[in-house]
């Protein structure tokens, strides 16, 4: 049986909105299996999901989780789940000038240089943000639309509505960081059925999609 390869999503089929998780031990359209772990012998595994194309859809988001249930039709309950993907992920070296507080995260955050157009959100930071002694640190951002370059030194870059304020460094980049790539989870259950559930926000596509378990911790090299 395919299962046996501990493979939940094959990556035959480009991961979209219209993706349908498993009901059965067979693929489905879109490359999903149900994974009977009571053959394998272990109730404690690591999950690793590879998402190897960069999504190109603004605003989207990649929600991936691991359901596990007694039974192949029902009973399906999320008892694991991988970080939210963010199409589109600009990284930011800032100086902080007030520091940023957690409650700025979700929020847009704007440049002065460009504040008409960059409107990126912050979906995280370094810790060096939240204490305006330290040197500069980054903050990752979600781009709404092309606008969203921050590509000037020197701008004021402020969290709108929120606490933090910062001087910004060299011109942004583009990021892989909670977008895309090679991210793994460890979880256990003591159901015998196992499957992936994973959910577009948008119309984008995030390319073909693999994920399988495995029973010892993946080596990920980055480069």
């Amino acid at each position: 049986m395919y299962d046996d390869n501990l493979i939940l999503k094959d990556g035959s089929v480009a991961l979209d909105v219209n993706d349908v998780a498993a009901s059965a031990v067979t693929v489905n359209g879109d490359g999903n299996y149900v994974l009977d772990i009571k053959k394998t012998g272990n109730t404690g595994l690591y999950a690793v999901m590879v998402c190897p194309t960069a999504p190109t859809t603004y605003a989207d988001t990649l929600t991936a989780k691991i359901q596990a249930s007694h039974h192949l039709t029902d009973g399906w309950e999320d008892i694991a789940a991988f970080p939210v993907l963010y199409a589109l992920m600009r990284e930011l070296r800032c100086t902080p000038t007030t520091a940023f507080v957690s409650t700025d995260i979700g929020l847009v955050l704007t440049a002065t240089t460009d504040s008409a157009s960059d409107a990126g959100v912050i979906i995280d930071f370094e810790n060096k943000m939240i204490n305006n002694t330290l040197d500069e640190g980054r903050i990752l951002v979600q781009m709404s639309d092309a606008n969203d370059d921050y590509s000037t030194e020197g701008d004021t870059l402020t969290a709108t509505s929120g606490t933090g304020v910062g001087t910004q460094g060299v011109a942004s980049v583009l990021t892989t960081e909670r977008s895309y790539g090679i991210f793994v989870i460890r979880f256990a259950t003591d159901r015998r059925y196992i499957r992936s559930s994973t959910v577009v926000s948008s119309g984008g596509a995030w390319g073909l999609t693999e994920m399988y378990v495995t029973s010892s911790p993946p080596k990920v090299y980055r480069m």
